[in-house]
């Protein structure tokens, strides 16, 4: 199923960013891009489409629970686990139940673990983001939040026109230093070849015109 997280007209035309769902649970940063015209009826459509997930997932029930994934994360971020209170302060914690699709396409049921934390005094500040398997407790990715800030700048194609990411929806993941880079996808400037060594395309902070 797919739940709608943006949806603007423009031209007589409807445009939507969908978020793909597996027995109601959000399957982890897969958004499908569709064009519909004016009756409705979909004209194009970008992104992947998951099936076929009984054989990865044969329970959707977690062994472990969310407080559990939250204390675990918290732990391998700490310098000393038994002493979480003392040595860091944390805040805006969250742990969500989601369908997660590693490397090699296989899903796991797993927390999506993020959280702020800071030195008691400040000026360490952190926002670790883990991918914790429900069922295992392993640690499926992880990555720094803090590295990452929210960018605008525009999308589409010729099929489905020119949209505006931070404005028609959501914003750019990238680099502090707006390096079109996160955790999970880089994009490069292929300079109208098929293949490219360079590193992620940059651009001006924080607008990508």
């Amino acid at each position: 199923s797919f739940e709608t997280l943006n949806k603007f007209s423009k031209g007589g035309k409807s445009y939507l960013r969908l978020q793909q769902k597996y027995s109601g649970l959000k399957i982890f940063e897969e958004h499908v891009i569709m064009v519909t015209n004016k009756n409705g009826v979909p004209e194009f459509a970008d992104g992947n489409v998951w099936r076929g997930f009984s054989s990865d997932l044969p329970s959707l029930s977690p062994r472990i629970s969310s407080r559990e994934a939250l204390r675990f994360a918290k732990s391998i971020n700490d310098s000393t686990s038994k002493h979480l209170s003392r040595d860091s302060i944390f805040r805006n914690e969250s742990a969500e139940l989601e369908i997660y699709i590693d490397n090699s396409k296989k899903a796991h049921l797993a927390y999506v673990v993020d959280f702020f934390k800071d030195a008691p005094l400040g000026g360490k500040p952190s926002r670790p983001i883990v991918v914790i398997d429900a069922m295992t407790a392993e640690i499926l990715e992880q990555w720094e939040g803090l590295n990452h800030f929210d960018a605008s700048g525009p999308g589409g194609n010729l099929k489905t026109g020119k949209y505006f990411y931070g404005r028609d929806f959501s914003p750019l993941a990238v680099t502090d230093d707006c390096v079109m880079e996160n955790a999970r996808v880089v994009t490069v400037n292929l300079n109208q070849g098929t293949s490219s060594q360079n590193a992620g395309y940059k651009f001006l902070c924080p607008e990508n015109d």
